[in-house]
């Protein structure tokens, strides 16, 4: 089985806030939160062809799981499962949940552009495969 990541390798990144979330007052979270939203339906897809079977591992929350399944079917991309977070989006926790996962679904490959998160997948003895495949 081959694992994914989805913002920044099978499509483009996702938008970067203004300022830090802590920073932002009520209207400009919201307003950040819709413009996620639109990402997660309409990002433009990367030149990355997923090799069958394969899941998507992302470190988006599962309140996105029905934008995210949109935006697969759109794409004409089937998984054999789509494992998103129901922790808090941080970097450790988006770790801890692509190694779980990875491991619960026999992942022999998965394909991240974050370089931090690469490393940590590999000391947990994970073969990654690090890109820029949503920065192009």
């Amino acid at each position: 089985m081959n694992g994914y990541d989805l913002d920044g390798t099978l499509c483009n990144n996702t938008p970067k806030r203004d300022k830090p979330f802590f920073h932002q007052n009520g209207e400009e979270r919201k307003m950040y939160e819709e413009e996620k939203l639109h990402h997660y339906v309409n990002a433009r897809r990367t030149e990355l062809v997923p090799v069958k079977p394969f899941v998507v591992i992302s470190g988006r929350s599962i309140k996105y799981l029905q934008p995210t399944i949109r935006w697969l079917e759109k794409h004409g991309l089937e998984p054999e499962a789509v494992l998103l977070m129901d922790a808090s989006r941080t970097r450790d926790n988006m770790i801890a949940h692509k190694v779980d996962m990875c491991k619960k679904f026999n992942v022999v490959c998965y394909y991240e552009d974050d370089p931090k998160i690469a490393k940590a997948m590999t000391q947990e003895n994970i073969i990654v495969i690090l890109g820029e495949w949503g920065k192009r």
